[in-house]
């Protein structure tokens, strides 16, 4: 309505329609309706995503996720087909998702932390650390037994023969339970494990019955006489000293009769016998070390080959192991030289031995 100033009187008035023009709006946010992955599952389905659009039609849009394992099927957020997750591994998986409108340059972004949903795996196997038991001795132990479960779950066992236990996860004869040299060399032991759960597994393991082991070998490697955890030209050095002050003899049952562990552990071979043989088993092991090409001094000095030269390669079998606490150079030498000849004696002795 329009006055005229001049006569307040005088007024026109008109009617107008005014018509919004609606323009389109960029997204304000995305929303997923589910932040859980099972694991294990190939291509599986996440959630349901939606686009906070202020726009009647809501837009088209396309979606960009920012770890590559995941998809958005239409406006379903799911794994590839062939990817899965494991909570063992990965118990959260954080991703950005983008949301771009397709028609105009518009696009939201938002950041979700998915929690991947444990369950109970099932085990896969049973593992034992050994398959040898020592016939003649008491409560023998074999080995490690632990079941391979991606949960770690705890798991009780039972064992086929009655004659066999599972302690602390060690499988052994029995407390007082030996077994006697006329029973068969094999037997097939059958382990069940059994979950806290009900999970149950087995599986059978194939047992060598073997005869006792010498008191005087190392278990862990023969060849490392002082049982330092390293086989060095010492171990050979005490066998020599060893065979000098008592020669070639029979080992006793059980260390040397004063109840104490032996010191060193000779018997490299597990004979019983303490031998040249021995020390030409060291001596193969670091001639082995040298490479191959360079010769070997125990294939000069094998028992049986006449003629032998026991010190022709001598020169080349240093003792660059043998840590001595003196820095002085010339005691070094005098010491290995002193090493060697008893060495080269010994590997005599070897030579004419194999020769009668």
């Amino acid at each position: 309505m329009a006055t005229d100033r001049s006569d307040p009187e005088i007024q026109i008035s008109t009617t107008a329609t005014l018509v919004v023009i609606n323009v389109n709006e960029g997204p304000t946010g995305i929303h997923l309706n589910s932040a859980n992955v099972a694991e294990n599952t190939a291509g599986a389905v996440v959630g349901t995503l939606e686009v906070a659009d202020p726009d009647a039609d809501g837009g088209d849009y396309e979606f960009l996720v920012s770890d590559p394992r995941f998809t958005v099927d239409g406006n379903t957020l799911r794994l590839l087909a062939g990817e899965s997750l494991n909570f063992e591994r990965e118990a959260r998986v954080d991703i950005q998702i983008i949301a771009r409108e397709r028609t105009e340059d518009f696009e939201a972004a938002a950041d979700f932390a998915l929690s991947v949903l444990d369950r109970d795996d099932a085990p896969t196997a049973i593992v034992l650390s050994g398959f040898e038991v020592e016939e003649e001795t008491d409560g023998a132990l074999i080995g490690e037994v632990h079941v391979v479960d991606e949960d770690n779950e705890a798991y009780d066992f039972t064992v086929s023969d009655p004659r066999f236990e599972i302690v602390d996860q060690q499988l052994k004869l029995r407390d007082g339970v030996q077994l006697t040299p006329s029973e068969i060399s094999q037997l097939d032991l059958a382990i069940v494990a059994t979950s806290r759960t009900g999970v149950r597994l087995g599986q059978s393991f194939p047992i060598q019955v073997i005869p006792p082991r010498s008191p005087w070998q190392n278990p862990r490697d023969p060849n490392d006489v002082n049982d330092d955890g390293t086989v060095t030209p010492i171990d050979v050095l005490l066998l020599v000293n060893e065979l000098n002050r008592g020669g070639t003899r029979t080992l006793p049952p059980v260390g040397d009769g004063s109840g104490e562990p032996p010191g060193t552990l000779p018997d490299v071979n597990g004979d019983g016998i303490l031998s040249a043989i021995d020390v030409l088993l060291i001596i193969n092991e670091l001639n082995g070390r040298r490479g191959e090409g360079e010769g070997s001094l125990a294939s000069e000095t094998s028992p049986g080959s006449p003629g032998s030269q026991p010190e022709a390669d001598w020169a080349n079998l240093r003792f660059h192991d043998y840590d001595l606490e003196s820095r002085d150079l010339e005691r070094r030498r005098q010491a290995n030289s002193e090493i060697d000849a008893e060495l080269v004696f010994l590997l005599d002795q070897i030579s004419r031995d194999s020769n009668r």
